[in-house]
Formats: C-alpha cells, structure tokens, sequence
C-alpha cells in the first residue's frame, strides 16, 4: 500500500491541495470505506467510475475550493473494504441505494450534493431516488450506468463470460497495458494533451498491483451485464422518475459509452435536468475541458437556483 500512498500523494501534489483521510463505518452497508476530504462549503460527494478510485477526481475537486469534496472510495475499490458475502446483482443495487445516504450519515450531514460518473452513476441515480430528502442535486459527468438505452462495448461484454474478467483483472498491470485501456474507455484525447498526466497514470499502475480493485470490479462486473444484452436495466424508468434533485448532465460528445441521443434520453428521463454536451470530450470530461467543466460544477453547485433551463 505504501506504493500506492507514494503515486497518489504525486497525483494531489500537482493540484496544491492535501486533502484529509477518513475511514468511515458504513452501518447500511456493512463495510467500511475510505474517503478523501478537501475544500470548505457545501458537501458535495463524488463517487467514481469502475476500476478507479477517489484520486481520480483529484483535478475537478483540487479546482473547487469552495465546495467540500468528499472523495469516496467505492466498496472494494482503492482503500476501501470490499463487500462482505455474496456480491449478486440484488446486492449491487441495494448498495446503489443507500451508498452516499450511508456516507452522509458517518460524515453526520443532513443532506449534500452528488457528484458522479460512468459505474458511479448508477450509485448516484439509484441514491437520489431512495433518499431524495438527502441528496440536494445531482452532478453527472460524461456517460452514466443507468442511461437509457446504452448498449456495453463487445469488448466489456466478453468480461460477462464466465471466468474471464477475473482472467483480465489477474493480468499484470504497466504504464503500456494501463494507458491502452484508458484509451479503450475514451481517455485517448486526456492522454494526448496532458489531461491524463504521467503521475495519473503511474498511480493507476500502483492501484492495480498493489490493491484488489481490479478483482472486486471483475468481481461485481458479470452480475452488472450478460454477453448478448448487455447492460441490464439497473436504474428503470421508474427509479429515473423518482429523482426529484435537480440535475445537470456534462456530456463528453465523444463518449464511447454513450452518444449526445443517449444523453438527451437521461436528461429527459429525469424530471428536473439541463444538459451540456461539451465538443472534443471524452469519457471524463473534466479531464479535457478542466476549466469549463470547473465553472460548470461552480455555477451549479453553489448557486442558489433549480437546474431546469
């Protein structure tokens, strides 16, 4: 672990911030995660998307000092505890409905924002809907699980077949194979004009060899999708309905997950929701676009106002 610890504290020191470590108790749950905690004002927390952990928001967050960003770990991912038991597709959902309710609880907030993407939306939909008295809004960057009318790549179907994705998670990991795969999820324009920094990358490295966040993610992975249909319908229409906190949705328009159509589909889906689809982004666009994605977060997170526009 002290080699991760090393990478990430490269990552924070390139954004000047140094945010404070908690370990929460999640009583819902059942687990215990880790959480990274920085800025002052109102809560926000961010949950991220598969196979990373808290640090990869540590540009966005490092950005807004006004906010307090609270950096979750998933279950399973980076420091975190992984899940006790069985890990089905019943669980993944419950979890997905009591997440940031729980983490909300230990931190002792009334209510927060929820700042999430990619595998972290379904966490974040799914939690706005269960406990809409908690969640103040809602912030989603780039494609979401749980988007209507999404199809998973073939390639992230295969990890569906039994076996194989913890095959894939056994794999060693480099620099090479790391940045091949952020490529492959829509991180090649990050890559290529220094969004995704070198340090980004070696602390990915060091995640991968040195924690089971692969293994839990290969783990939970088949129960979240089949080979032939791919993603199943984790967060229904009627999950959608049920978010009553305002919500604004930053869409890469290069997103290989999910087009400007599938954006406009969750925008519509949710009942109170503007949509801004940022040109020559990716799959996590405040990576390419880090000050238009800041000002959007800024504007929406601290101004006083509804989303609807």
């Amino acid at each position: 672990m002290g080699t991760v610890a090393a990478a990430e504290r490269r990552v924070w020191e390139q954004t000047g911030v140094e945010p404070v470590e908690h370990r929460l108790d999640l009583e819902r749950i059942g687990t215990t995660v880790r959480v990274q905690d920085l800025g002052t004002g109102p809560p926000a927390v961010f949950v991220h998307g598969t196979s990373v952990a808290g640090t990869t928001w540590a540009d966005l967050a490092g950005a807004l000092p006004d906010v307090r960003c609270i950096l979750v770990d998933r279950p399973g991912c980076g420091s975190s505890d992984p899940l006790a038991g069985e890990v089905d597709l019943d669980r993944i959902l419950a979890v997905g409905d009591d997440l940031v309710a729980d983490v909300m609880d230990a931190l002792e907030l009334s209510s927060a924002a929820v700042v999430a993407t990619s595998r972290g939306g379904l966490d974040a939909l799914r939690g706005a809907a269960a406990h809409p008295d908690r969640v103040d809004r809602l912030l989603l960057f780039g494609w979401c699980l749980g988007a209507p009318g999404t199809r998973a790549p073939w390639w992230l179907r295969a990890g569906a077949v039994p076996g194989a994705a913890r095959m894939m998670a056994a794999m060693p990991a480099n620099a090479r194979t790391v940045r091949s795969s952020l490529r492959r999820f829509g991180l090649g324009r990050a890559l290529d004009e220094g969004g995704m920094t070198d340090a980004a990358v070696d602390w990915l490295v060091a995640l991968y060899r040195n924690t089971d966040t692969m293994l839990h993610e290969s783990q939970a992975g088949p129960e979240l999708m089949s080979l032939g249909q791919g993603w199943h319908d984790v967060v229904p229409q009627q999950v959608l309905a049920n978010v009553t906190a305002p919500a604004r949705l930053v869409w890469g328009a290069e997103d290989p997950f999910g087009d400007e159509e599938v954006a406009r589909n969750l925008a519509a889906a949710l009942p109170d929701a503007d949509l801004h689809v940022l040109a020559r982004t990716g799959h996590a666009p405040w990576l390419d676009e880090p000050d238009r994605c800041r000002d959007l977060a800024r504007d929406f997170l601290l101004n006083d106002r509804t989303a609807g526009t």
